[in-house]
C-alpha cells in the first residue's frame, strides 16, 4: 500500500497492487495455523489473512457461523463501496485517484487500534503453554454463557492441538513449505 500511495504513474501503481496481491496470496496458502494475532499485526501482514482464523478460534460454537458470513458480507461490500468511489473519482475528477488509496490508511489505524484490545486466542495460550492465561482468554470469549466448561474446552484444545501436531509429524508437513504441498506431494500452491 506504501508503493500505491507513493507512485506518480499507473505502472508503479500496478506494481504495487501486485506486490500488495501476492502478499496476500501467500499469505492465504502459508498462513501458520493457530496463530497469535497481535504477533502478527507486529509483523506488519495482511490482517485479511487473520481474520476468520481469528473467528474461528474464539467465536461460540452457535455463532461461529454468523460471525464468519458477517465478515465476509463486509469484506465484500467493502469491496463493492471500494470500486463505486474509484468509479466516481474518475468520472468527476481523474487526477484526485489517490483519495480513496489515501482513505486506506485511516481504516489501516482505526484496525491497529481495535486490535490492541483484542483477546488472545485460548488455542495460543495453550500451544504456548500458557494455560492461566487462556483460562483468562477463555472466560472473557465466553462469559455469560450458562453451564460453560472451561476446563473441559481447554481440554479439547489441547487434544486438537496435540492431534495436529502427531498428524504433521506423520506426515513430514512440519516444514514452512508443507502447506504448498498435497498428500502426494504434488504442488497445489501454485
Amino acid at each position: 500500500m506504501v508503493l500505491e500511495s507513493t507512485v506518480m504513474n499507473w505502472q508503479g501503481w500496478l506494481a504495487g497492487r501486485a506486490f500488495g496481491g501476492l502478499g496476500i496470496g501467500c499469505m492465504r496458502k502459508l498462513i501458520p495455523r493457530p496463530l497469535r494475532l497481535s504477533e502478527n499485526i507486529r509483523t506488519n501482514l495482511s490482517t485479511e489473512a487473520f481474520v476468520p482464523i481469528y473467528v474461528a478460534e474464539t467465536a461460540p460454537v452457535a455463532l461461529r457461523g454468523a460471525v464468519m458470513l458477517s465478515y465476509l458480507f463486509w469484506f465484500v461490500f467493502g469491496q463493492l463501496v471500494g470500486n463505486v468511489a474509484l468509479q466516481r473519482v474518475s468520472q468527476t475528477s481523474p487526477l484526485e485517484y489517490k483519495i480513496p488509496i489515501f482513505s486506506q490508511w485511516g481504516m489501516i489505524g482505526l484496525m491497529f487500534i481495535l486490535y490492541i484490545f483484542l483477546p488472545e486466542t485460548p488455542a495460543w495460550c495453550v500451544k504456548t503453554g500458557r494455560m492461566d492465561m487462556a483460562r483468562r482468554m477463555t472466560r472473557r470469549l465466553y462469559r455469560g454463557v450458562k453451564n460453560f466448561d472451561e476446563e473441559r474446552y481447554l481440554h479439547i484444545i489441547r487434544l486438537t492441538l496435540d492431534h495436529e501436531k502427531a498428524e504433521a509429524e506423520r506426515t513430514g508437513s512440519l516444514k514452512w513449505y508443507a502447506p504448498l504441498l498435497g498428500i502426494n506431494r504434488v504442488s497445489r500452491g501454485l
